[in-house]
């Protein structure tokens, strides 16, 4: 029996004040396999290609109706045997960036609009037996989420491609960590995700924690799903970037801030990890020169 423990919004993990302020999500960087399998399957999702002097045939911008970013770059190679080194390995799970989430108007109806263009449903999600959210896999088997928490579905006519995440650019990322306590804190003191919207009892075996915990910005409808169930070594590095080779996945996670250089300057006298384009193991003909933005890591590594 998992005990769950729901919190009140106004329960804050911290006091302390931050000297910039995290406002969004901003972009997703995913590697692929394929770009014109990745163009048609993100282009069902609603997002639209953007015409950007820096694209070439190793990289893609679109963004959908939200106005989430999503950054699209060439892989080196598929997963072996097209299974998710993130998500297929039943007894294996590594940190990383697991799923991302796009808050629907109807999830009955997404389910539908998504199996009418071919898009497998790969799971769901049914809390008291009511259907709140269902996956699909893009053609690399990255996860991606379409949900709705909150109330009834909207009755529409019809569901359209422009309105997965038209609400907020995102409503979450899964981020799979190591240390919950740890990791939980770390996220509101270096970035201000400081409200604790549930927590549960921990087991002792990673693998049977199978709920999030979730912390949201304080000001922003912005939420963090901690993915709890990590049991590999701490010493194994980031499973798609190893061995400078990229495989497909999400491998970075972008936030909108409103003082980019105080972010740099405060993460960095904190002793988190900022790193320059060199050091991310990524060819730099792949990356999006981004001149106001930086990249740094969580305590497990996952890129930021």
């Amino acid at each position: 029996l998992v005990k769950v423990k729901m919190m009140p919004a106004t329960k804050l993990l911290t006091n302390a004040r931050l000297p910039f302020q995290l406002l969004a999500y901003h972009h997703l960087g995913v590697a692929v396999s394929e770009l014109p399998a990745a163009l048609d399957f993100y282009g069902k999702l609603g997002f639209k290609e953007v015409q950007d002097e820096q694209a070439t045939e190793e990289r893609r911008i679109m963004k959908n109706a939200g106005g989430l970013e999503l950054q699209l770059f060439r892989a080196d190679a598929k997963h072996e045997n097209n299974a998710n080194i993130l998500m297929d390995f039943k007894d294996v799970k590594y940190p990383g960036h697991t799923h991302a989430s796009f808050l629907v108007p109807s999830v009955k109806d997404a389910r539908a609009y998504l199996e009418k263009q071919g898009l497998a449903i790969t799971g769901e999600r049914r809390p008291g037996g009511v259907l709140r959210a269902v996956f699909c896999r893009d053609p690399d088997r990255t996860t991606m989420e379409f949900e709705k928490n909150v109330g009834e579905d909207e009755a529409l006519e019809e569901f359209k491609a422009e309105m997965v995440g038209n609400q907020r650019p995102i409503d979450h990322v899964g981020i799979r960590i190591r240390n919950p306590q740890a990791n939980m804190m770390w996220y509101a003191e270096k970035l201000g995700f400081v409200q604790e919207v549930m927590t549960y009892s921990l087991d002792e075996d990673p693998l049977k924690n199978e709920r999030p915990w979730i912390t949201r910005l304080e000001h922003s409808h912005c939420d963090i799903n901690f993915i709890l169930n990590c049991n590999t070594d701490p010493s194994l590095a980031n499973p798609l970037l190893e061995g400078g080779k990229v495989l497909p996945g999400i491998v970075y996670v972008g936030f909108k801030v409103d003082k980019a250089e105080e972010a740099r300057k405060f993460l960095s006298e904190s002793g988190v990890k900022v790193m320059s384009e060199e050091e991310l193991g990524i060819e730099k003909a792949r990356l999006f020169s981004m001149p106001r933005s930086f990249f740094f890591q969580d305590p497990d590594g996952n890129l930021l």
